[in-house]
């Protein structure tokens, strides 16, 4: 693939925490990447197994933010963008492996469009690497939301857009691709674009995703949703979230969640910044809708409930 005309700086922003061999992996995939201006900036969440020391050991040039104690994933993942330098920022999980050229597929993009602020890896599991073939054929697609752990953005959007509301775990992205379409850019899928990732399948890490999951779904309808729409977004998603929650055999931790919630509704409206109607008709567009051309994604201003209602059905009996 030819480099692009003209490189820009970009940063590889990793937030871990007692992680040390999963960082190390992920580290050495950071630094073999076919594009060449890098800078690696690493959020460490009071780590006690070393992991600074074998940073600093292994790649000094990396830049080291020692946070005082684990505040998190996504407020260390802030923090850790706004020490980047770069014109893109790629979010890399401590436990990711890139591909060689994934780097480069994503500066060329971005620069050939400057509309789209978000883009977002494929993510196969780990186990698939050793026989792996990147489908070059594969359609990108535009989407209403994105994996926090394998996406790079444009850090001016950040000025626009702002950084990611703090959740202990995953789920703000959600809330961030919604304030990033408000504001009138474009999130994109790019299956060129390759992070290896483990199968989190133990029992224990299930049950944390599904207690934080019960309050999250929660949280990011009250920030993010027009009333009274929030509301009934709300209660259909901590629906489905149950019903995940009892097929995971673990409804109470999920139950669990969902008090906490309630704990922290109070600071959830007071950072309360709807988007518009309009950015949520989008988002349910693209969630229902495969679209793969910048034009398809204005269709959605005269597409019918009942258009819109035929397409998730058929989408449902296909599943």
């Amino acid at each position: 693939m030819p480099m692009p005309c003209e490189q820009v700086l970009v940063s590889i922003a990793i937030v871990t925490c007692n992680r040390r061999d999963l960082l190390a992996r992920a580290l050495t995939s950071a630094h073999a990447q076919s594009y060449r201006l890098l800078e690696v900036v690493l959020g460490d969440n009071a780590s006690r197994d070393d992991t600074v020391a074998m940073v600093e050991k292994e790649w000094p040039a990396v830049k080291i933010i020692r946070l005082h104690r684990n505040i998190g994933c996504q407020p260390g993942r802030n923090i850790a963008m706004k020490n980047c330098r770069g014109k893109y920022i790629f979010n890399l999980d401590d436990d990711g492996i890139l591909t060689r050229d994934t780097i480069e597929c994503i500066v060329e993009r971005f620069e050939a469009d400057p509309d789209i602020a978000v883009i977002e890896c494929e993510t196969p599991p780990l186990e698939e690497r050793p026989h792996y073939v990147v489908n070059k054929g594969k359609n990108e697609r535009w989407i209403a939301n994105f994996r926090g752990g394998a996406h790079a953005i444009r850090r001016s959007v950040l000025e626009k857009a702002g950084f990611f509301p703090e959740f202990p775990r995953s789920g703000s992205e959600a809330v961030m691709a919604a304030r990033i379409l408000d504001c009138g850019f474009r999130a994109l899928h790019l299956p060129q674009a390759v992070m290896f990732h483990p199968s989190n399948q133990q029992e224990t890490i299930v049950r944390e995703a599904m207690y934080y999951a019960g309050g999250h779904y929660l949280k990011r309808e009250v920030l993010m949703t027009p009333f009274p729409q929030c509301i009934f977004r709300g209660l259909w998603r901590s629906l489905r979230g149950l019903g995940r929650a009892v097929k995971n055999r673990c409804p109470g931790a999920y139950i669990r969640g969902v008090f906490r919630f309630f704990l922290d509704l109070p600071d959830a409206l007071e950072n309360r910044n709807p988007v518009t109607r309009d950015t949520m008709k989008i988002i349910s567009f693209l969630v229902f809708n495969n679209l793969v051309n910048k034009e398809d994604i204005l269709l959605y201003r005269g597409a019918k409930k009942m258009d819109l209602f035929r397409r998730r059905w058929r989408k449902r009996k296909v599943s």
